[in-house]
């Protein structure tokens, strides 16, 4: 589990296992207290601050013993760590359902200063209930004017030509939503060197790389391609 992960549960309080026999009872029961881990059709998501971040089982039982006391971390067998998952991952009272939050929040973006509303065009607070999979990484800034983004300015004019600035603000901003309606793809034709790379880096440094994936134009239909993709959304 990736460090930045378990710092943000550093707050979460500790858990204390008196007698190592009784080890899935005991953890198990503050966990369903303290909820840093939930579940979805067998999926294992870590409850965040920001989002719910998808985990491995390994990963999650590295979790549950970064939530041990010192002394309980040594003491209590990977075993019993792993009968405390498996006894927890069907519990009702740990159950997110997933699906139905991603059509809720169709029209939201989640960022690291809150939520975005697309059809208000507003910012707004997170809130307690909400649930997304994903954390886009950067700031939105109100009342911004693309003429105060010199960078972005610079690559129009180098690489995209005025004509198609809307164009490419119209598509990022799809890309980076969860608006599954469209029927179109994007194509960045031109010469080596000339910006193609740099836009699609520049997506993918804003999107979690969990999200993000990889693959050659002539199999992207192919099944095999299409089991990969998920819920990413960079493709």
């Amino acid at each position: 589990m990736k460090q930045s992960i378990l710092n943000q549960l550093r707050n979460m309080p500790k858990i204390g296992v008196m007698n190592p026999k009784e080890a899935p009872e005991i953890i198990g029961q503050a966990l369903l207290r303290l909820k840093p881990l939930q579940f979805c059709n067998g999926q294992i998501y870590v409850r965040l601050d920001t989002h719910y971040q998808c985990a491995t089982m390994d990963e999650a039982k590295d979790i549950i013993c970064y939530l041990l006391s010192p002394d309980d971390c040594v003491l209590v067998s990977s075993t019993k760590i792993n009968e405390t998952l498996l006894r927890i991952m069907r519990h009702p009272h740990l159950q997110i359902d997933m699906q139905s939050a991603f059509k809720k929040h169709q029209m939201e973006l989640n960022l690291k200063n809150g939520v975005y509303d697309i059809q208000t065009q507003r910012l707004r607070e997170k809130k307690p209930d909400d649930i997304f999979d994903y954390v886009l990484d950067f700031n939105y800034k109100p009342n911004s004017d693309i003429l105060a983004a010199p960078n972005f300015r610079k690559y129009i004019q180098t690489s995209v030509r005025e004509e198609n600035q809307d164009c490419l603000l119209r598509s990022t901003g799809y890309v980076l939503s969860s608006l599954t309606q469209g029927k179109m793809a994007l194509l960045l034709l031109g010469k080596p060197s000339t910006g193609k790379s740099v836009y699609m880096n520049f997506l993918a440094s804003a999107v979690p790389a969990e999200l993000v994936t990889t693959e050659r134009f002539h199999t992207m239909a192919s099944e095999r391609a299409k089991a990969s993709y998920g819920k990413r959304k960079i493709k």
